[in-house]
């Protein structure tokens, strides 16, 4: 009965002795040969040889877009690499300029304590107050050292007596500083934190030019200097670059005349008004006649100056830290005249 049934079965459903082989290496092969060639016709055995052939072919497809992927996937890493090959090379024969070496940053208690002790010839050859100002080693005015002297003395209350030290420049400069009673210069004193500005040799407006500065004949430094009961002096010392020669120098302000006047250079001790700086300060000068021969902020006869000869715009500009505005006057076109 057993076997009656299982010839049974082989009759209807025959399985054929060996499956047949996939269509593998035929596409492969159209794939790399660009002429048309034709599949050799594969035997098909059974009703059921169909049917695993239609099977097959998803799998051959997969297997194509698989390889067509990679081919893409390899063209273009190698395009990829000779690009970058090609951009370094390019980049390592274009020349790269130096990049600029920054300024040394110099410390103004330093400079102060190496040179609070210095003589008046090494103090102006150094040129302290211009290091620390241009941020550089090299100092743009070079003192004459036989020009280097003492020029005199005065007596400010609760500081004591003072010395007053000048110099010339091989550029037409001047050098000025001032020494404390206890032979500290001032400026330097206390590590520098006594404010102003520190000794140096620097050039006169004459030699910056006009337009960058009025030439009104006076070029000075500022300086503080404690007293004894903690009042702070605020002084001046420059010079007076005019025609005539000075014999006295006023503030305007406070009223007060210059505690020394001398071939042409002043110093003058000054309470300050309203801050530690004085800003609050004018200055006159004035020949053995009583004229006045230079005025700050106004230059002097004969020399250049500029003059609007354009339009104004204006034009309002806000105030930081307000909701309110200023009027900003902008001439168009200035020219450089004399001043009368």
């Amino acid at each position: 009965m057993g076997d009656d049934v299982l010839d049974r079965l082989r009759q209807e459903n025959p399985v054929p002795g060996r499956m047949e082989d996939l269509p593998l290496e035929a596409v492969l092969v159209r794939i790399g040969d660009d002429s048309p060639r034709p599949l050799a016709p594969h035997p098909r055995s059974g009703s059921r040889g169909p049917r695993r052939a239609s099977r097959a072919l998803p799998l051959v497809a997969s297997l194509a877009v698989v390889v067509a992927v990679v081919a893409v996937v390899m063209t273009v890493r190698s395009h990829y690499r000779s690009t970058s090959a090609s951009t370094t090379t390019r980049t390592r024969t274009t020349a790269v300029p130096p990049r600029p070496v920054a300024p040394p940053r110099l410390k103004p208690a330093a400079v102060a304590r190496e040179n609070v002790r210095d003589t008046p010839l090494e103090l102006f050859q150094r040129n302290p107050g211009a290091i620390v100002t241009t941020a550089g080693p090299q100092s743009p005015e070079t003192v004459i050292p036989s020009t280097v002297r003492e020029l005199g003395t005065f007596t400010v209350p609760g500081v004591g007596r003072m010395q007053y030290w000048v110099a010339d420049t091989r550029q037409h400069g001047i050098c000025g500083a001032l020494r404390l009673p206890d032979d500290d210069w001032a400026g330097f004193d206390n590590a520098g934190l006594h404010g102003g500005q520190f000794p140096a040799c620097y050039p006169t407006r004459r030699q910056v030019g006009a337009g960058a500065l009025i030439i009104d004949g006076f070029d000075f430094l500022q300086t503080t200097v404690p007293s004894d009961n903690g009042q702070r002096w605020y002084i001046l010392y420059g010079a007076v670059s005019a025609t005539e020669t000075p014999v006295r120098v006023l503030d305007t302000v406070s009223k007060r005349n210059a505690s020394l006047v001398r071939d042409s250079y002043f110093a003058i001790a000054l309470h300050p008004v309203g801050n530690d700086y004085g800003d609050d300060v004018h200055l006159e000068a004035f020949d053995a006649a009583g004229q006045r021969i230079a005025n700050q902020g106004q230059p002097l006869p004969g020399t250049p100056t500029v003059k609007c000869v354009g339009r104004y715009d204006v034009r309002h500009v806000p105030i930081p830290g307000t909701h309110r505005t200023a009027l900003e006057w902008k001439c168009r076109r200035y020219v450089k005249v004399l001043a009368k």
